[in-house]
């Protein structure tokens, strides 16, 4: 016998046990009995066709006069939630009645009494489409929803595509690799080329167009080329401009040792009169016809003549060696440049075989891409569908065989899945 039944049939009794004019002191006592009646009922089961509280769902509890017992509360995975006063109650499988019921039964321990609770669903756990779907993700649940009203909201099943078109995609999307790959593949030839150039210590930069048809852009060859071209000039021209400013220096260090080179020649020239004098003067002054001061004063000035030589010599040694240092760095600077253009060589090479080794890959997959076209042409494709629910059940999940009208619960995750089944024509014997 049902909840409602039984509270029917406890006030029809008490209605006929009391007489109108006594009816106002007999109603409470016959509501009390049916209040006490339905608090020892069993808790409504899936058959009732009550819904029944899961993890996810979202529960409105009011407590009239006490607000700070009202509020919207989550149900935690393990189908409890966390209430003010009564801590974790577990309110998984009941229905929003037997929630309250119980609530207000634990809150007389706690509030005065008479305070009336309610429940109500404020939102329902949220149910998932994934597969073969326009739109997959979540969506709100709706009571009574079945896997066909899913499948609507998320934007339907995907359109299948057959066989034939995607051969016809990829053909598209191959064909159009194997032209980019010829182009980086003819991008590495005018670079390597260029390298070339530079290497060789050629005056200027030029490469021909294939004569073949193969690329058919020839205003992207044509700016390739024209951008390895000014690359070029503009390395040339920064070399140069460093070698030159090296050559300015090194002229300016031959003229430095020119002039000392001219400078000591002439010191030289005055060491010689100068030793003369203090010659002379060592003979005057041992035959006693000059004074001894004078003698070194003459001595003295060869000295420091002969100190100014080997200052400008050690100038001159200097300035040698900044000139040596010059012409180093012209051949570094060459070396350097060279070595680069070297391993730039090396590295377009290896791309081009890499390259080589693509284009071939691409038109096997062209071949063997158009082969599958043809052989599918005259195929023909079975389409079916197929649906899954996984669902939460006592906090496992489990997968259920479904259809477009499985009834959908909160928290279920829908899958579908498309099958697309190819046989040749058929062969009749005659």
């Amino acid at each position: 016998m049902s909840t409602e039944t039984r509270m029917t049939m406890t006030g029809l009794a008490c209605s006929r046990r009391a007489p109108n004019r006594r009816i106002a002191g007999r109603i409470f006592p016959c509501l009390l009995a049916a209040l006490l009646w339905t608090s020892i009922a069993p808790p409504a089961t899936a058959g009732d066709g009550a819904y029944h509280v899961g993890p996810g769902d979202t529960l409105m509890i009011k407590v009239y006069g006490q607000e700070t017992l009202t509020g919207q509360f989550r149900v935690d995975p393990d189908g409890s939630i966390g209430y003010p006063l009564l801590g974790d109650v577990d309110v998984g499988g009941f229905t929003t009645g037997e929630i309250a019921k119980r609530i207000g039964a634990e809150l007389e321990e706690h509030v005065p009494s008479g305070n009336a609770v309610s429940v109500s669903i404020q939102e329902y756990a949220p149910v998932f489409v994934l597969g073969e779907v326009e739109k997959p993700g979540p969506y709100p649940y709706r009571p009574g929803m079945i896997a066909l009203e899913l499948l609507a909201v998320s934007g339907g099943l995907k359109k299948p595509t057959l066989a034939l078109e995607n051969n016809r995609l990829q053909i598209i999307t191959t064909e159009q690799d194997y032209i980019d790959s010829q182009l980086q593949r003819f991008s590495l030839e005018v670079r390597r080329a260029r390298l070339k150039a530079e290497m060789d210590r050629a005056d200027d930069f030029s490469f021909a167009l294939p004569t073949h048809d193969a690329i058919q852009d020839t205003a992207a060859l044509n700016r390739i080329v024209e951008g390895e071209k000014n690359l070029f000039t503009v390395r040339k021209a920064s070399l140069e401009s460093q070698d030159q400013a090296l050559q300015a220096q090194r002229a300016s260090y031959e003229q430095e040792i020119t002039t000392l080179e001219q400078a000591i020649t002439l010191h030289n020239d005055e060491l010689s009169l100068l030793a003369e004098d203090v010659k002379a003067m060592q003979t005057l002054a041992d035959q006693k016809l000059t004074q001894l001061t004078r003698l070194r004063e003459a001595q003295r000035s060869y000295s420091v003549a002969q100190r100014d030589t080997l200052e400008q010599q050690s100038y001159l040694a200097r300035a040698r060696q900044n000139l040596l240092d010059i012409e180093q760095r012209r051949i570094e600077l060459r070396s350097s440049r060279d070595d680069e253009d070297a391993a730039g060589i090396r590295e377009a090479d290896f791309e081009i075989a890499r390259a080589d080794q693509r284009l071939g890959s691409l038109l096997l997959t062209l071949s063997e891409v158009k082969k599958e076209m043809t052989d599918a042409t005259d195929a023909v494709a079975t389409l079916t569908t197929t649906y899954a629910i996984t669902r939460p059940v006592n906090g496992q999940y489990q997968e259920i065989a479904a259809d477009e009208r499985t009834e959908i619960k909160p928290g279920d995750i829908l899958r579908a899945s498309q099958k697309i089944d190819r046989r040749g024509p058929q062969l009749t014997l005659n």
